[in-house]
């Protein structure tokens, strides 16, 4: 049971579900520039704070919503490769064990993966692979945004006490 399920995960699927899955991965441009303007307004506001020597705690918060939107930028460039690569492998569904080899061995010679063609990944597992860095990137985001809000939102607090 186990096997045929496995079986019908790596030769099962079509160009509707790689399409669908670009078009998800699409709205990681969208996030991406959400998150550089955090990035570039944490980054302002911390050098402001830290100027007029009025909140540290702010510079600090600053500080790590600017490092969390650079991770962000990270998985964005990954999931943009990614989306590339799908929309490339669109066309050969059809063949996905021969172009699939092809694209690793691309990816070894670029030094972007290991050598290891023992374990060669399915077209699902790829899928997942890159639905988990999309997703990252999201509560990477959702972290920073919380952040950004809530040290702002602590600065009016202490500003009314």
């Amino acid at each position: 049971m186990l096997k045929s399920d496995h079986n019908r995960k790596q030769f099962h699927i079509n160009q509707t579900e790689i399409v669908t899955l670009c078009s998800l991965l699409s709205l990681s441009k969208q996030i991406n520039i959400f998150s550089g303007l955090l990035t570039i307004s944490a980054l302002v506001i911390g050098f402001i704070y830290l100027a007029i020597n009025d909140s540290n705690l702010i510079s600090l918060i600053c500080f790590f919503v600017f490092i969390l939107g650079l991770i962000s930028q990270y998985y964005a460039l990954r999931t943009n490769f990614d989306i590339k690569l799908f929309e490339y492998l669109t066309p050969y569904i059809h063949e996905p064990s021969i172009v699939l080899k092809e694209l690793d061995h691309a990816l070894v010679k670029l030094g972007l993966i290991k050598s290891d063609f023992s374990k060669s990944r399915t077209m699902y597992e790829r899928e997942k692979g890159t639905l988990r860095l999309f997703k990252i990137q999201i509560v990477t985001v959702m972290i920073q945004l919380l952040l950004f809000i809530g040290g702002f939102a602590s600065r009016i607090i202490y500003n009314l006490l």
